[in-house]
């Protein structure tokens, strides 16, 4: 029997079985001589070149079945630069669902609104989010990891929410107010399918992730109601 002659569905479970990564897929500038040691995710694609029919056929699953991670934590490269690793956006990007994106900032201070400050990273990491939204129309969750060597107990006017400094009910209401003044400085709205984590290279950290989830839950409600009393307003 020919392989084109099985159904569709077990060609797909096939596909699946050969180009699925239990780990992300990494899209990301070739390796320098520090990096050289770095594992990096591999697949063995050779089944895209056997005709062109499985080519398009496996490349719909390969690009909806797996992560992909734009970047790593070792440095932080201009979107614009990650996606010229990432082919073929146009052809392939509706079947993308599933995005990483790496920010390595230790930006702890609020202060006036500069690149380097949790404000102006935080607006970075949504325009960056608008952008893949926009390549990736079906994109069902694009997570945003913020990485820190810093220590938080330095930095006490830190607004990321820290465990133990007050309720869980206190640091979503403060985070939410963080979410909501800079939304109102720079206009730039959080799609829906993106989360954001904290990721500590000092391991002591303790930050409240679930607040700040809750927190920025609460502004996209926010944001779809007001959209929503907008339409209804609107005059015909």
């Amino acid at each position: 029997m020919n392989f084109l002659d099985l159904p569709r569905e077990l060609r797909d479970n096939i596909y699946a079985y050969v180009l699925t990564s239990p780990s992300s897929l990494r899209a990301e500038k070739p390796p320098t001589t520090s990096e050289s040691g770095i594992s990096r995710t591999r697949l063995d694609t050779a089944i895209l070149r056997t005709s062109r029919l499985i080519h398009d056929e496996s490349s719909e699953v390969l690009y909806k079945s797996n992560k992909f991670r734009l970047g790593n934590l070792f440095y932080t490269t201009p979107l614009n630069n990650l996606l010229r690793y990432f082919l073929c956006t146009n052809r392939y990007g509706h079947h993308v669902r599933s995005i990483d994106v790496y920010y390595l900032y230790d930006c702890l201070v609020p202060s006036d609104k500069r690149p380097d400050t949790p404000s102006g990273v935080w607006e970075r990491i949504r325009a960056d989010a608008h952008v893949l939204v926009s390549l990736f129309p079906n994109l069902r969750t694009l997570q945003a990891t913020w990485g820190f060597g810093y220590q938080m107990q330095y930095f006490p006017f830190c607004p990321f929410p820290k465990k133990g400094t007050k309720s869980h009910e206190e640091i979503v209401e403060g985070t939410l107010g963080w979410l909501r003044e800079c939304l109102a400085e720079d206009g730039v709205s959080a799609p829906e399918c993106l989360k954001l984590e904290w990721r500590f290279w000092n391991r002591a950290q303790q930050v409240d992730q679930e607040a700040f989830d809750e927190a920025l839950d609460r502004l996209k409600n926010e944001e779809k109601m007001r959209k929503a009393n907008e339409l209804i307003e609107r005059p015909w």
